[in-house]
C-alpha cells in the first residue's frame, strides 16, 4: 500500500463511526422495500406501455411516441437506479456508495455514475418533450406557422447537447485521487460511514459543483415546464382565440391527463431533490434520511439482490440415486415449467391464427414446436452446468439459516447465482411470466371478440361450441397466475425479505396446481374429450362395452369449428 495512502487512512482512525449508519440488517430492509415495490409497479408500466402502443386513439397517433420515450426512460431509470446501482448517499457531501447489482458483477462505480446520468437526463427531457407538443398542439394557427416544428426540434437538439455535455463534463469532474476526496467526504461529515473505504464507494465532487449543476439545470427544466403548461391553459381558456369546441374540450382533456401522468413521478423526484438541498446546506449526516431518499426515489419500483445463494433439499426418490441426480431431475422440471408457459401462450397464439388462417402444415407446426422449445432446452441444458460442490452449498445455508437442520439431508444447488448459467435458468423463470401473461390475456380477448361477432350466424350447436370455448379460454387464462405466486414467493425467501418453510414449499407446490387444474380444461370444456372419458369410465365400473353417443353433425362456422378442434 502507498505510504501516503496508508497514513491518510490511520488518521482516519481519529473519527468515530456514523451512529445509525446502515448496516447489513438495515441495508437488507432497504432493499426488501425496493423488491415490494417492484412488483407493484412493475407490471403496471409494462401495461402502461402496452395501452401506448396499441390502445391509443386516431386522435394521439402521434403524441403517443412522445408518451412511448418518456414512459420508456422512466422504466430505464428505475431499472437502474434501484435495481442496477441502489445507491447508499453520503450527504451533505456528494457521495455514495453502490450495493446494487452492478456492483456485484464488478461494474466500475464510475460507470454506474455515468449510465445513471444518460437515463436521467434524458427522462427530464422526454418529460419536457410532453409539455412542448401539448403546447405546440394548442397554439393559434398563425403563431404556429412562424414557430415550425424544425425550429423545435434544433432548439431541443441544442438543449441536449448542453445538457449531455454537462453531464460529461461532471463525471470528468470526478476526483481522480479517491482516496483523498474519501478523506475528505469523512471530515466534511465527522464520522467514518462504514463503506466510504471500499471499492463501491465514489465521490463525486468535493467543490459541490455538481450540486449548483442540478439546482440551475433543475430549475431551467421546470422553468420550461411551467411555461408550456401555463401557457397552454392561457390560450384553452381564452375565448378569443379560435377555437372549436370539441377540439378545445379534447386539448384541455390532454393536458390535464398529462399534468396528472407528469405530477407523481416528479413529485418522487422533486422531493428527495429538496431534501438533498437541505442536507447538503445544514451540512449533517442524517443515515436515515439518506436511505428514505433512495426508497422515495425508487417507489416505481425495482429489486436488488441481499442473498446469492440457491438450495434445493431433495425428499423424494431421487436421494437414493445421488445429489446430482436430483439436482438433473430438479433441472429437468424448471425446464418443463418454463416450457408449460411458453406452451400456454402458443396455444393461445394459434387459437387466434386460426380464426382468420387454414391450419398450417404439420410440418410447419412440428417446426414451430420446435423453436419454441429452444430456449427450454438451452435452459436445462444450462443449468447442468451450474452445479456446484454440496458442501460448499450446505455449509453456505448452514451460515444463512442457522436454526435450520441440514444433517443427513439431500442437499445440491448453487453457492451463488450469479455465474452465467443460473442466472439465466432464473432469468428465463421469472422475467417472462409477466408479458406472458397479458399476451395471453390480449389473445383471449381478441378471440373471445371474433367469436361474439360471428355469434348471428351461428346454429343453436354451434353457439353451444361456442359457450364452451369461452369457458375453457377464460379457465386457461387463468393458469399463469400460478406462475406469479411461484415467483413472488421465490423471490420473497431469495432476496432475504422473508424464509419460512411455508414459502420454500409453496414456490413449487404453486406451479404444481397448473399441471392438476390444466386437464381439467379439456375435460370439462371440450365435449369430445368429455364423452370419450365418461364412457371410458362406465365401461370400467359397468365392466361392459358402452357404444358411445354420436353427437349430431351441424354446420359450424370455420373460425368456432377449427378453434374448438385445436
Amino acid at each position: 500500500m502507498d505510504l501516503s495512502r496508508l497514513e491518510m487512512l490511520l488518521e482516519m482512525n481519529k473519527y468515530p463511526n456514523c451512529e445509525n449508519d446502515p448496516q447489513d440488517s438495515k441495508i437488507n430492509i432497504l432493499r426488501s422495500v425496493e423488491i415490494a415495490l417492484a412488483f407493484l409497479f412493475l407490471p403496471l408500466s409494462l401495461t402502461s406501455l402496452y395501452c401506448i402502443l396499441f390502445k391509443s386513439s386516431k386522435s394521439m397517433r402521434t403524441y403517443r411516441w412522445y408518451q412511448l420515450n418518456y414512459q420508456i426512460w422512466v422504466l430505464i431509470w428505475d431499472f437502474l437506479f434501484s435495481i442496477c446501482i441502489t445507491p447508499i448517499f453520503y450527504f451533505p457531501a456528494t457521495a455514495g456508495c453502490s450495493i446494487g447489482f452492478f456492483q456485484s458483477v464488478g461494474i466500475s462505480p464510475k460507470i454506474q455514475l455515468l449510465c445513471s446520468y444518460f437515463a436521467f437526463g434524458n427522462m427530464i427531457v422526454a418529460l419536457v418533450l410532453l409539455f412542448m407538443y401539448r403546447h405546440y398542439c394548442v397554439l393559434p394557427g398563425y403563431i404556429r406557422i412562424r414557430i415550425q416544428k424544425s425550429t423545435y426540434f434544433l432548439y431541443w437538439l441544442a438543449v441536449c447537447i448542453l445538457f449531455s455535455g454537462a453531464l460529461v463534463g461532471l463525471f470528468l469532474n470526478i476526483p481522480t485521487n479517491q482516496v483523498e476526496a474519501q478523506v475528505f467526504v469523512v471530515k466534511s461529515i465527522g464520522c467514518r460511514p462504514a463503506r466510504i473505504f471500499t471499492e463501491c464507494a465514489l465521490v463525486v465532487d468535493t467543490s459541490y459543483v455538481n450540486v449548483t449543476f442540478i439546482a440551475i439545470s433543475t430549475s431551467i427544466i421546470l422553468a420550461h415546464v411551467v411555461f408550456f403548461a401555463v401557457h397552454s391553459i392561457y390560450i384553452l381558456n381564452n375565448q378569443q382565440i379560435i377555437m372549436s369546441d370539441k377540439t378545445r374540450k379534447i386539448q384541455k382533456a390532454f393536458l390535464s391527463a398529462l399534468c396528472i401522468q407528469v405530477s407523481v413521478p416528479s413529485m418522487f423526484l422533486i422531493m428527495p431533490f429538496f431534501l438533498i438541498v437541505v442536507l447538503v446546506y445544514a451540512g449533517k449526516f442524517l443515515p436515515s434520511t439518506s436511505s428514505l431518499i433512495v426508497i422515495w426515489i425508487t417507489l416505481h419500483g425495482g429489486a436488488s439482490p441481499c442473498g446469492f445463494t440457491l438450495g434445493l433439499v431433495s425428499n423424494g426418490p431421487c436421494k437414493y440415486f445421488g445429489r446430482f441426480v436430483c439436482f438433473t431431475t430438479y433441472s429437468f422440471m424448471l425446464h418443463c415449467l418454463s416450457h408449460t408457459l411458453w406452451s400456454l401462450l402458443l396455444s393461445f397464439a394459434y387459437r387466434y391464427y386460426i380464426l382468420h388462417h387454414s391450419a398450417p402444415k404439420r410440418r410447419t407446426l412440428i417446426i414451430l414446436l420446435f423453436l419454441i422449445y429452444i430456449p427450454s432446452f438451452l435452459q436445462f441444458i444450462s443449468y447442468l452446468f451450474s452445479y456446484d460442490p454440496p458442501e460448499k452449498v450446505t455449509k453456505l445455508l448452514e451460515e444463512k439459516f442457522p436454526s435450520y437442520s441440514f444433517e443427513g439431508e439431500t442437499v445440491t444447488g448453487n453457492a451463488s447465482i450469479l455465474n452465467f448459467f443460473a442466472l439465466y435458468v432464473i432469468l428465463h423463470m421469472t422475467l417472462p411470466v409477466t408479458p406472458v401473461y397479458i399476451a395471453i390475456i390480449i389473445f383471449r380477448k381478441k378471440i373471445i371478440k371474433v367469436l361474439e361477432h360471428s355469434e348471428s350466424q351461428m346454429a343453436k350447436r354451434t353457439k353451444t361450441l361456442h359457450a364452451q370455448l369461452l369457458k375453457a379460454l377464460t379457465y386457461q387464462a387463468c393458469m399463469p397466475g400460478f406462475y406469479w405466486f411461484a415467483v413472488v414467493s421465490y423471490s420473497i425467501g431469495q432476496f432475504g425479505i422473508y424464509n419460512h418453510p411455508f414459502l420454500e414449499y409453496f414456490t413449487f407446490t404453486s406451479t404444481l396446481c397448473i399441471s392438476v387444474f390444466s386437464p381439467v380444461s379439456y375435460l370439462c370444456f371440450f365435449g369430445h374429450y368429455r364423452t370419450y372419458c365418461l364412457n371410458k369410465l362406465r365401461q370400467i365400473l359397468l365392466c361392459g362395452s358402452v357404444e358411445p353417443e354420436r353427437p349430431p353433425i351441424s354446420k359450424v362456422t370455420s373460425a368456432v369449428s377449427s378453434a374448438e378442434q385445436h
